[in-house]
């Protein structure tokens, strides 16, 4: 998905350099704006290879049509002054002129794989959030042996930061509510510092009288060759100079 995604945005490069170099001169960075993105994608969609019908839609209506078409490429305002650069481009010449209706056909299609091929990059990042966050969480519930109040406010914190980065990233028109989950997961995290039954989660007791996850018959250690082993109450005196085989 990330090659589609840099393949897309060079092709798409490589045709408007050719037949419309001045639209990429409307933004610094024009592939990550989300201004330029949906200007570009109006005219692509509306132009069927003749700029000019986009310039009769007039600049009101033009950047009206941006505003609609903003939102898909994750942002909810435009930028006026890059938004005016693209309707400003349409008027230019430079290119190559006998290539450009077919040249811009084929970036209209272009920029709606590439666009489909981001949204893709997309909710998988948010998969992969998802998947690491349920994974500590199902480390947290196997260490710890019985649910303390510290366990809840970090399954808190964890459950909001996981929504939070799923509505970031999946509808950036609501960034407002997905600031609000990460205020609200830090403050769950400061609670859960203050929580004295924290430590329980950071150092698990250990269960049976032996180390956790160490087997039993490990519990004790080797005695080194030549050295006599305590003798229990039960055991046998030697005779001097013996001594019990470890």
């Amino acid at each position: 998905m990330t090659t589609d995604a840099t393949s897309g945005v060079q092709q798409l490069r490589d045709l408007l350099e050719c037949v419309w170099p001045a639209v990429l001169d409307a933004a610094g960075a024009p592939f990550r704006s989300a201004s330029w993105c949906a200007a570009l994608t109006v005219v692509l969609d509306r132009c069927h290879g003749d700029l000019t019908r986009v310039r009769r839609m007039g600049a009101k209506r033009f950047l009206a049509a941006v505003r609609d078409e903003l939102p898909r490429w994750g942002a909810t305002r435009p930028r006026l002054r890059i938004v005016t650069a693209v309707f400003d481009a349409l008027t230019d010449s430079t290119g190559v002129a006998t290539h450009r209706p077919g040249a811009l056909e084929r970036a209209a299609m272009v920029i709606q794989d590439w666009h489909s091929a981001r949204a893709r990059l997309v909710d998988t990042e948010a998969l992969m959030v998802a998947r690491r966050v349920l994974g500590a969480l199902g480390r947290l519930l196997q260490v710890t042996a019985r649910p303390v109040p510290a366990l809840w406010l970090l399954l808190a914190a964890l459950g909001l930061g996981l929504i939070g980065n799923i509505v970031y990233a999946v509808a950036p028109q609501h960034r407002v509510a997905a600031s609000m989950m990460f205020m609200a997961a830090f403050v769950a995290l400061g609670l859960f510092g203050l929580e004295p039954s924290a430590t329980q989660i950071a150092q698990p007791p250990a269960h049976g009288g032996h180390r956790c996850g160490e087997p039993r018959r490990l519990q004790h250690a080797a005695t080194p060759t030549g050295w006599p082993r305590t003798l229990t109450s039960n055991s046998k005196p030697l005779p001097t100079g013996y001594t019990h085989e470890v």
